[in-house]
């Protein structure tokens, strides 16, 4: 439906249903996919930025008024953890805020200023940390579900953390204004937008471990029956436990294991899946074999 006024943030839980936006200077929320609003007692103010927790139940929402005329003045980060009912200021320092984003539960928050360094919390917001990076114009932040992987972009290119914040990588981009990123659920895709460059993408393989959980739920979701499901998640979850024991010759007999497996169970019923399955396998194995 269409609903007027002036938006500048909308965000959604993971079904939808849930949805926060900055409307007219204040935070209204929808609790059916945007058939009703209603506007929160969050304060009236220059918000520019809104994010929320899969459920729909922590969000977070960051002034900034970098896009009104000079001077900009520095906000606040303000959160919520019932819905956008109520909502309580953070420690976070005032700056001029570009970019919030959020773990899937909402306990781990990134956010980006206009001139400053990255900024982190760990607990929902209740404290936050300035990351290990050079302090630049940052535009854009992202995570992943589980906050372990998150991204920033900027004036100074695009930095990648695997450690929730601790450690950063550059990504030897191109050097540009860097206004915008997202990130896969995973984090181990990546696209982000270059002004006036178009927009790039970028992939890692995940390590033999987040591979063999991938395999694994693929398997669990296919439409295979329980009966044929069975023997393979058996061979993976010997071969997962086998890796975890750093035993990866028997790790890869089990791979062999379950692409024998997949070959006669699978191969003439689903040839796609089959094939998707053991090239999937393979590729464990090729990564275990350089290790």
């Amino acid at each position: 439906m269409s609903v007027p006024g002036a938006f500048s943030g909308i965000a959604s839980s993971a079904n939808g249903s849930k949805l926060v936006a900055i409307l007219n200077g204040g935070i209204s929320i929808s609790p059916d996919s945007g058939a009703t609003w209603t506007l929160t007692s969050a304060p009236l103010t220059s918000w520019g930025f809104v994010t929320s927790s899969e459920d729909g139940s922590r969000l977070v929402a960051a002034e900034s008024s970098f896009d009104v005329p000079a001077p900009a003045n520095p906000g606040a980060i303000y959160v919520s953890a019932d819905s956008g009912a109520t909502w309580g200021r953070t420690s976070a320092p005032l700056q001029i805020w570009r970019s919030v984003s959020s773990s899937a539960d909402g306990t781990k928050l990134i956010a980006a200023c206009g001139s400053g360094p990255i900024y982190l919390s760990a607990d929902s917001g209740a404290n936050w940390f300035a990351g290990n990076l050079p302090d630049s114009t940052w535009f854009s932040v992202a995570s992943s579900a589980s906050g372990q992987k998150i991204v920033a972009a900027g004036n100074g290119g695009i930095y990648t953390s695997a450690d929730s914040g601790i450690s950063w990588v550059w990504n030897n981009v191109a050097a540009g204004d860097w206004r915008a990123v997202a990130s896969t659920e995973d984090g181990n895709k990546l696209v982000a937008a270059l002004a006036g460059g178009g927009i790039w993408t970028w992939q890692t393989k995940p390590t033999p471990s987040e591979a063999l959980g991938i395999l694994i739920e693929l398997v669990e979701r296919s439409a295979l029956p329980a009966e044929r499901q069975r023997p393979l998640l058996s061979s993976l979850e010997e071969a997962s436990a086998s890796f975890v024991r750093d035993q990866n010759v028997t790790c890869i007999q089990q791979l062999r294991s379950f692409e024998q497996k997949v070959q006669a169970q699978v191969t003439r019923s689903e040839p796609a899946l089959a094939e998707e399955l053991i090239h999937a396998a393979q590729d464990i194995r090729d990564a275990l074999l350089k290790r």
